[in-house]
């Protein structure tokens, strides 16, 4: 795949011709950011993105020594653990970093397009090549003397430069786009908060206010439903990763089953509700089966269906009311975790709105998650395009 104009067979070469050096980081520990001199060490660099992980900034203890500032042109390679063959391009925008001495430095020669390289180190052959040359007794790793063998693939400068600006504009949709998804979600979540709240409220279709919310007892509006697994996988596992049925994103923890043996394991119809009763900290997700016409959760996990309340809108109240947390944190008597068993759950006290206002809240939630999945959609088939054209471009 070649953008039109350009001919002439491209030439395989190895990194270690394209680069001035290959250099080992620094060995210093992480200390507090000093506002100027930022630290780059595996841990900092997005396995998705591969760009760098700005929010929580270190700095590099000790004295600072110019030869491991990273600069423009500079390729960072991760080369140990197991994230070996992690890569980062230096980004102007993330300012004055030092590299760790578990990060390789490829300072690619001026003759060469460095964004044209790096996209090199982002399809499906490098990792392949890093996967088999990796593959040794212990912990995987690479040097830099194998960093430098890796194949690279070469055109003509203006090829390079043609394709690296294609992909830079990739780049910035994807960018664009995650920041359209923070802003959504950011936004449908202070006003779910709000409703919740009762900070703000909906009207009724005639105009009118809706009634005041009414303070009742949880167990009123559950019903615990208790029916076990009679054989082993009688049903497929929700809180198994091995299955790959998962609940709704973010509101289940995803937790592997503890036995091979299923059965005893609770049933959870569709559309019953299931939470894990025991938390590391205060945080109960709960959650609908709304995948499968039946399915199966360890005995950790309650199972209940609901009487005369809005299903979305009881979902999102228990998962975001920060009285159930207050709750929640009540129950915490010594030790590292909270157990929250069902009759606890049906004792607490929360104001609920009337049925209709419930409804009404629940139509925007939904409406919300409509949205945030179409732009995740979105974000999803600009890095399918840049994945397809990456594994395309470079043989």
């Amino acid at each position: 795949m070649r953008f039109p104009g350009f001919e002439g067979e491209w030439v395989e070469t190895i990194l270690g011709k394209c680069v001035t050096s290959l250099e080992y980081g620094m060995n210093a520990s992480a200390i507090k950011y000093d506002g100027t001199n930022k630290y780059i060490r595996i841990t900092d660099i997005d396995e998705q993105s591969s760009r760098y992980l700005a929010s929580d900034p270190v700095s590099p203890d000790g004295e600072l020594n110019d030869k491991y500032l990273v600069k423009e042109s500079d390729i960072l390679f991760a080369r140990t653990g197991a994230s070996v063959g992690k890569s980062y391009l230096y980004n102007c925008s993330d300012g004055r970093l030092y590299f760790a001495g578990f990060l390789i430095r490829a300072r690619i020669a001026k003759e060469y397009n460095a964004h044209f390289i790096f996209a090199q180190t982002q399809n499906q052959h490098y990792n392949r090549w890093v996967k088999l040359m990796s593959m040794r007794s212990g912990q995987p790793g690479l040097n830099s003397q194998e960093y430098a063998s890796c194949k690279i693939s070469l055109t003509s400068r203006k090829e390079q430069d043609k394709i690296a600006s294609f992909l830079a504009l990739l780049d910035r949709k994807i960018d664009t786009q995650s920041k359209i998804i923070e802003r959504t979600e950011s936004s449908i979540k202070s006003i779910v908060d709000r409703l919740l709240n009762r900070a703000a409220r909906f009207k009724s279709d005639n105009g009118s206010q809706f009634p005041k919310w009414t303070k009742k007892k949880v167990g009123i509006v559950l019903k615990k439903f208790e029916k076990k697994a009679t054989t082993n996988n009688q049903y497929p596992v929700l809180t198994s990763a091995r299955t790959g049925i998962y609940f709704q994103k973010d509101y289940f923890d995803g937790n592997d089953v503890a036995s091979k043996d299923t059965t005893g394991y609770n049933i959870v119809p569709r559309g019953y509700f299931t939470y894990r009763h025991m938390s590391d900290d205060t945080i109960f997700k709960f959650n609908i089966n709304t995948i499968c016409d039946y399915g199966i959760v360890s005995t950790l996990y309650p199972v209940f269906t609901t009487i005369g309340v809005n299903d979305i809108f009881l979902r999102t109240y228990l998962n975001e009311c920060a009285d159930f947390k207050n709750y929640a944190l009540m129950q915490k008597q010594g030790g590292s975790r909270t157990y929250m068993y069902f009759n606890k759950l049906t004792q607490l006290e929360l104001l609920f709105p009337s049925l209709s206002e419930q409804n009404r809240i629940a139509d925007f939630i939904v409406w919300g998650e409509k949205k945030i999945e179409i732009e995740n959609q979105i974000l999803l088939n600009y890095k399918k395009q840049k994945k397809y054209l990456l594994d395309k471009m470079f043989i």
